[in-house]
C-alpha cells in the first residue's frame, strides 16, 4: 500500500441530513487529530484522564470524542457495548475511577433516574477523581444540568453544549 499522509481522507462519515439531503463528509487524518486535540484541551484531558464511553463509534462526535481526544493525550477509555446506568456509576467509582464522560441527553436523564432510584450515590459521592461531564449529539435540557450539577457538585464540570466537527 501506498505511505498514507496527514491530509489523506481517512474517514468518511454519511450525515443524516438534518439540516438538508444526507452527504458525505471526508475527514483527513490531520483534521481528526485537530479535532481531537481542540476537544482534549477544552477537557484539559491529561494522560492521568480516564473516559467512559457508552457510545456507538459510527458518529464523529465519539469518534473525535471518545478515541481521538484520548489518543492524543495518551489518556484511557472503558468502553462498554451499551449505555447501563450502573455501570457509568461503577465505572466512577474509587481511587481508579473515571474522570470524565461523554454522553447524549437521553443517557444523561437516565443516569439521573438511577440516582434517584439510588439517593445513597448523592450522599456518598464515590466518585473521587470525576471532573467533568459533556453532552454528545444535542445540548442538554437546562433542568438535566442543574440536576447532574447537584448530584456530582460544584468539582465536577458540566458541559451541556455540544457543537458539529463538520
Amino acid at each position: 500500500a501506498p505511505p498514507r499522509a496527514l491530509d489523506d481522507n481517512v474517514l468518511i462519515l454519511r450525515t443524516s441530513g438534518t439540516t438538508g439531503e444526507p452527504k458525505e463528509v471526508a475527514f483527513s487524518l490531520r483534521r481528526l487529530f485537530e479535532v481531537g486535540n481542540g476537544i482534549a484541551q477544552s477537557l484539559d484531558l491529561t494522560a492521568d484522564d480516564i473516559g467512559v464511553s457508552m457510545l456507538p463509534l459510527h458518529h464523529v462526535g465519539g469518534i473525535a470524542c471518545n478515541l481521538v481526544a484520548p489518543f492524543t493525550t495518551r489518556g484511557q477509555m472503558v468502553f462498554f457495548h451499551a449505555f447501563d446506568p450502573r455501570s457509568f456509576f461503577n465505572a466512577l467509582q474509587g481511587e481508579t475511577g473515571a474522570t470524565w464522560a461523554y454522553l447524549v441527553p437521553a443517557m444523561w436523564h437516565q443516569v439521573l433516574d438511577y440516582a434517584t432510584c439510588h439517593p445513597e450515590l448523592s450522599v456518598t459521592k464515590p466518585w473521587p477523581r470525576l471532573r467533568a461531564l459533556r453532552s454528545a449529539g444535542d445540548r442538554l435540557p437546562d433542568e438535566d444540568a442543574d440536576a447532574l450539577a447537584a448530584l456530582f457538585g460544584p468539582k465536577v464540570s458540566i458541559l451541556p453544549s455540544y457543537g458539529m466537527t463538520e
